[in-house]
């Protein structure tokens, strides 16, 4: 079974995971930055220094100068910067006519970037961007460098630099903030909607639907079950509940008290004639046959003068619970009122109800019962009338079991 967690856990969970969402995209942002637009930029800021570097020693180079002269147009253009240098490297085909300068060390960087005459870059150290930017052979070089042909390699320029030099586009890391920022929020909304939909709006639609369903069938005995472990929605559903069970506990005692007699604890007149109405439109559409026996105890006033009512009342539930034991489970006893009786028999014909009507009164006539301290005994009339023989609608059965039992009391 799942554990069960409340909505401030929940919400401080989603928050929690919101922060650790948001972390994650801005660490993914960074890194993008870092190798897709921040190195993009060092190495257009490096190509940029490079191509103006050579163009200032092609420039020189055109116009005849010696290497003195260039290597002097290097030294300057190292003091533009303090921070930045530049360092001219010559391919073998420049050695073979004008030989190697003492100081250039050409590394593996500068080679490859000569032989492969593809650019390179490496950090040289924490802040530090050297680019190599390689040359290549033009037309208008062929003049002097007789031996090398249009596209070969001339060497290469090296620049190195800090990283801090480098001018970002404001405008291209605005954007890209905003994209990530709708992005990550984005993001945010759906998980809280997500998980908001799975733990309170479903559960509380199907909390919804149950009690419709309840309430059209009119079952309180049925259980909602809403399947989420949310402290809250825990409580209501349990909450709910047991407002069913204490409902359907009350309804059935308002049913009870609505069909039974307070006295006795039979069923009353009104739920009798209820149950004779629908026993004769059942036999009436089956063309079956029962009976009804009706019961009046005889001299049952004297009991009352004599031993006051309180022991008159007594009298009464000791008879009921007399005829309730004594007939079959599917018949039905109840009080019409004072000291009146009766009984429904399903599934009896006349002379069936005849019998058990006599088994009734000797049984009755020979019994006694502790009404207060006192040994009584108390004698009954019983009529009997059957359907549809003696009647076809629940007055004319009344008045005909009525009529018989009368006529047995006089």
């Amino acid at each position: 079974m799942a554990r069960i967690v409340s909505y401030d856990q929940h919400i401080r969970r989603i928050i929690i995971l919101s922060a650790v969402l948001s972390v994650i995209l801005l660490i993914t942002h960074a890194v993008y930055l870092q190798y897709n637009i921040i190195d993009d930029s060092i190495k257009q800021e490096a190509r940029k220094t490079s191509a103006l570097s050579f163009e200032a020693l092609y420039a020189a180079m055109a116009r005849g100068w010696n290497q003195e002269d260039i290597d002097a147009i290097t030294t300057r253009l190292n003091r533009v910067d303090s921070n930045m240098h530049i360092e001219v490297f010559r391919s073998p085909s420049v050695e073979a006519i004008f030989g190697k300068r003492t100081q250039e060390h050409p590394d593996a960087l500068v080679q490859q970037a000569i032989t492969e005459k593809t650019d390179q870059a490496q950090i040289t150290q924490p802040g530090q961007m050297r680019y190599i930017y390689p040359i290549s052979f033009e037309s208008a070089c062929l003049r002097c460098h007789s031996n090398a042909q249009v596209g070969e390699s001339a060497g290469a320029i090296s620049v190195t630099f800090p990283v801090s030099a480098i001018r970002f586009s404001g405008g291209m890391i605005f954007n890209m903030f905003i994209l990530v920022s709708i992005a990550m929020l984005g993001t945010v909304f759906l998980l809280l909607y997500f998980y908001l939909r799975r733990h309170l709006v479903n559960p509380l639609k199907r909390f919804a639907f149950r009690i419709r369903t309840i309430m059209g069938q009119g079952d309180l005995t049925q259980r909602i079950v809403l399947n989420s472990n949310v402290k809250e929605i825990k409580d209501l559903e349990q909450s709910f509940n047991e407002l069913t069970t204490s409902l359907h506990i009350t309804q059935e005692q308002l049913t009870s008290l609505s069909i039974t007699d307070d006295l006795t604890g039979l069923y009353n007149r009104r739920h009798f004639e209820t149950s004779l109405r629908r026993e004769i439109e059942r036999a009436g559409r089956y063309e079956t046959a029962f009976s009804l026996i009706m019961i009046d105890l005889d001299n049952f006033k004297p009991i009352n003068d004599d031993y006051g009512h309180i022991a008159g009342d007594k009298m009464l539930i000791a008879v009921a619970g007399f005829l309730a034991d004594n007939v079959r489970k599917t018949d039905m006893v109840a009080r019409l009122g004072g000291d009146e009786y009766v009984i429904l028999l399903p599934e009896a014909g006349k002379e069936q109800a005849q019998a058990a009507a006599q088994k009734l009164r000797l049984l009755l006539s020979g019994a006694t019962f502790d009404i207060e301290g006192h040994q009584l005994g108390i004698n009954a009339s019983f009529g009997v009338a059957s359907f549809p023989i003696d009647g076809a609608t629940p007055n004319e059965l009344l008045e005909s079991a009525d009529q018989q039992m009368y006529r047995v009391k006089r």
